[in-house]
């Protein structure tokens, strides 16, 4: 992980996304892009012939269903099999804790001692 604190942190999340087809170098340089255009994508990582991209993101700004959604409109569809679809379920659940979390007053209950009864 980056020491930058704007590139790191508790709610920056680094996704692997199964692509349908395999990357070309032209694909994968407008998929770069990006990360200036869409907010909360920090870095999108892959090479020329790869079944799969490595997105970095933060989480409460962005999620892994609308980073696939970006991801297809610009060409670079995600894979549709069973496997795929399962983890992109289990990566929404989680972009959805963290958001949650983030949004999530301070301090935990369990910080707070029970009162006596008397």
């Amino acid at each position: 992980m980056t020491t930058n604190s704007e590139q790191s942190g508790d709610w920056v999340v680094t996704r692997r996304v199964p692509l349908a087809v395999p990357l070309d170098a032209g694909l994968l340089k407008q998929l770069v892009q990006l990360e200036d255009e869409q907010s909360g994508i920090q870095a999108v990582n892959g090479h020329a012939g790869a079944t799969h991209l490595k997105v970095r993101y933060d989480a409460t700004r962005t999620d892994y269903r609308s980073v696939c959604r970006s991801l297809a409109e610009r060409g670079a569809a995600s894979n549709n099999g069973r496997w795929p679809r399962l983890l992109a379920a289990w990566y929404g659940w989680l972009d959805a804790n963290l958001r949650e979390n983030a949004a999530a007053p301070g301090g935990a209950c369990c910080n707070r001692p029970p009162q006596r009864r008397r």
